[in-house]
């Protein structure tokens, strides 16, 4: 984005925040407004499964085995997988 001639507000979640961002945007006569929303942290045991390169289906367990069968929920960006 090159700098704006009359500030602009840009209204974006938290992923957004931090001082890098906001010094950027101040730097493009950008007013950054960020939310509280930043997500969720992954749960521990998460990041040991393996999953395929956009995070839809499980491809491994952490002990290695692969899944019997593995769905995405797109309404709540979750992969469910049957193991036996």
């Amino acid at each position: 984005m090159e700098k704006q001639d009359e500030t602009i507000v840009i209204v974006t979640d938290g992923a957004f925040s931090g001082s890098e961002n906001h010094s950027i945007a101040k730097e493009k006569n950008v007013e950054l407004i960020t939310t509280s929303l930043t997500g969720r942290s992954t749960a521990d045991i998460m990041a040991d499964f393996e999953f395929n390169e956009d995070g839809t289906k499980v491809l491994h367990c952490p002990a290695g085995h692969a899944p019997k069968s593995c769905s995405y929920m797109k309404i709540n960006r979750k992969s469910i997988m049957k193991a036996d």
